[in-house]
């Protein structure tokens, strides 16, 4: 190509990728200098093909062994037309995330070279497999178009055109598995409906007869898939021979019709390919139309009637709105290192809740599933999605639905908490800082917020993670609930998931408390039966009223107690011993330290609480709880000499097992 010659500077591209997959799957992917290619893979010289912007040979994890495909690009004096493909091809691939569509695993970038390293997918070309085949039989024609159309779906609902469709573009994941995705996105371009563009690309046979005039639309690209559905269904190519004599059949539309094998095939897939391949682009299928087809819709139903969606993955997408926020960041970058393995165990549930099949789970779609399938609406369904729509596009993308099946339906393990540890540990340290994770996050993300989630899983409060306390923090199954800093306020005020600083305490609505605890102790929150109340550390006390009130929260002074519902008592000593709570069964008081005594009436009267002076007389109930006497009865009571009144241990009876 001609045009002149620059050097390749990829952070625009990161940025733009940042804005359509999210800062967190695009940094957590994308390595620059001192990271290089050789830390984490060792490249063979295995050649695995050959795309349009380069040769991609095999490479194997230096973490587990597994095998992937590195397409090298160099970019030292690169022309500036050559320049734009590259960055074109960079950033969709890394926006890229569908279960029909090659992953972007990792993209290394230095100063001579960009290494993008893809999931190698063993089942070979879907032209190989017709090869063997040299046909497929219908059903499995319909069902490999269909997985093609719901990936092609995908790209021109999302503003993407892949400009190369054809048999060798789409590969299978394993010998032994029907599983189709596509490859190479080299020609790849971002195109909104209706915009014409004029570069011939492509491979001829494939080609529409506009883009043979360099006037075309993304509907090209349903000429080139009607091509790929001819040839799996028929056994050859609609346009043979010569280029000249194949220009010639493709810009009149006349293909070549062998009876005996038309013959063999029904009349509705007949008709799928007819309605593909019109010379008339405002007439041919859509998409979308094509997905409505008979022929495929028939293949659709089957996928449909198995509702794959079941009540454990539906337990997941709720649960993971109650985990803390930095175990919501690990589980989404743990879903980027899968194996296809692990991912085949709950994407046809992804694809069962994408109802109108444009690879992204919609609100509407979200709320229909949980509504239709489980009956489960309101709040709690709308707090789900908030939290699995990591960057805020009102959907649901695929590993964001991953994140959310990590742990409940897909097994944690060494090599996964590894990976994802990595990804966090940007400038290869061993630990994971604020640094990197404000790096990983975003500038979206304040640092307020980024100390916090480092604290949350920081057990030695060194100010970082190690691998160590992140795999601990991780493996904890208690993790999503008492390790937690997340908490919600009462409806007056839109409830919502926030991270709180040390000391902060919380209720929620109706009947649960969440707070966090102090120094000393992991930071979480506890969900409370009614009545019960809960101290925070030093000046800090959470209460709860009863249901026929709406929860609220309340600071108090260092000294204070509170008095609970009923018969429950919640204190908080002075910073000399620790904070604590107990529910005390009715006619039970408790002594606050030094002079302050908390107390609680019997069921007959409001509970309540007293600060009580010096010269004061109480009375120690059973194992050593102090009792206030009032002059209306006489219980058992011991007389103190004047001063502040006190227990007759200095550990508050709260604390006492």
């Amino acid at each position: 190509m001609g045009g002149s010659t620059s050097r390749v500077d990829l952070g625009s591209v990161q940025e733009r990728a940042k804005v359509c997959a999210g800062a967190l799957s695009t940094t957590g992917r994308f390595h620059r200098l001192p990271r290089r290619l050789q830390d984490d893979y060792v490249l063979e010289q295995k050649v695995l093909g050959t795309g349009y912007n380069g040769a991609v040979h095999l490479a194997t994890s230096r973490l587990n062994g597994q095998h992937f495909a590195v397409k090298s690009i160099k970019l030292a004096g690169v022309s500036s037309a050559k320049r734009k493909e590259l960055e074109s091809e960079c950033e969709i691939f890394l926006c890229m995330d569908h279960p029909h569509v090659a992953c972007l695993v990792d993209v290394y970038e230095s100063e001579t070279q960009l290494d993008l390293v893809m999931e190698c997918l063993n089942g070979g070309e879907l032209l190989k497999r017709l090869t063997q085949k040299q046909k497929f039989a219908e059903n499995d024609a319909r069902d490999a178009s269909w997985q093609m159309l719901l990936a092609i779906s995908y790209l021109h609902s999302h503003t993407v055109v892949h400009r190369d469709i054809k048999l060798e573009n789409w590969m299978y994941e394993e010998n032994s598995s029907d599983h189709l995705k596509l490859i190479d996105f080299g020609f790849s371009q971002r195109c909104t409906p209706g915009t014409t563009m004029t570069e011939a690309c492509g491979t001829m046979e494939y080609a529409a007869p506009e883009l043979l005039k360099q006037s075309y639309t993304l509907q090209c690209y349903m000429w080139s898939f009607g091509v790929t559905v001819f040839a799996l269904l028929f056994g050859y190519l609609p346009f043979h021979g010569q280029k000249h004599q194949i220009r010639k059949c493709i810009l009149s539309g006349k293909y070549v019709v062998k009876n005996k094998c038309w013959s063999k095939v029904s009349h509705e897939a007949q008709d799928f390919v007819k309605q593909l391949l019109v010379l008339d682009p405002n007439q041919r299928l859509t998409a979308k139309q094509a997905l409505e087809h008979s022929w495929i819709k028939s293949r659709d139903e089957i996928e449909r009637a198995y509702n794959f969606a079941n009540e454990a993955i539906a337990d997941a997408l709720i649960s993971f709105a109650r985990a803390s926020q930095f175990r919501r960041v690990a589980m989404h970058m743990m879903a980027l290192s899968l194996s296809n393995n692990e991912q085949a165990q709950v994407r046809k549930a992804f694809i069962g809740m994408d109802v109108n099949r444009s690879g992204a789970i919609t609100t509407s779609e979200f709320k229909q599933v949980f509504k239709e399938n489980f009956q489960i609406g309101g709040e709690q369904v709308t707090e789900a999605f908030r939290a699995l729509d990591a960057n805020n596009q009102d959907e649901i993308r695929y590993t964001e639905f991953l994140a959310a099946m990590v742990s409940s339906q897909i097994q944690i393990h060494e090599e996964l908490l590894q990976a994802a540890f990595n990804r966090f540990d940007t400038d290869s340290t061993g630990y994971i800082t604020d640094d990197n994770l404000q790096r990983v996050l975003g500038d979206s993300c304040s640092p307020d917020l980024i100390s916090a989630m480092i604290w949350d899983a920081d057990l030695s409060k060194d100010n970082q993670i190690s691998y160590q306390e992140f795999t601990s923090y991780l493996l904890d199954i208690n993790a999503s609930t008492h390790e937690a800093v997340a908490f919600m306020v009462d409806e007056d005020t839109k409830p919502r998931f926030q991270t709180l600083e040390e000391g902060y305490a919380i209720t929620e609505h109706q009947d649960a408390v969440a707070f966090m605890g102090d120094n000393d102790t992991k930071p979480g929150f506890q969900t409370l039966e009614e009545g019960y109340a809960i101290t925070e550390h030093q000046e800090v006390v959470a209460i709860m009223v009863d249901k026929d009130t709406k929860p609220r929260f309340q600071t108090f002074e260092e000294g204070y107690a509170i008095t609970e519902h009923q018969d429950a008592v919640a204190f908080m000593v002075d910073n000399d011993t620790k904070p604590g709570f107990q529910t005390l069964e009715e006619g039970y008081a408790i002594t606050e330290h030094q002079e302050v005594v908390a107390f609680m009436v019997d069921k007959d009267t409001k509970p309540g609480f007293q600060t009580l002076k010096e010269g004061y007389e109480i009375t120690d109930h059973q194992e050593a709880v102090a009792f206030m006497v009032d002059k209306d009865t006489k219980p058992a009571f011991q007389i103190l000499k004047e001063g502040p009144a006190s227990m007759n241990s200095p550990q508050c009876c709260c604390c006492m097992q």
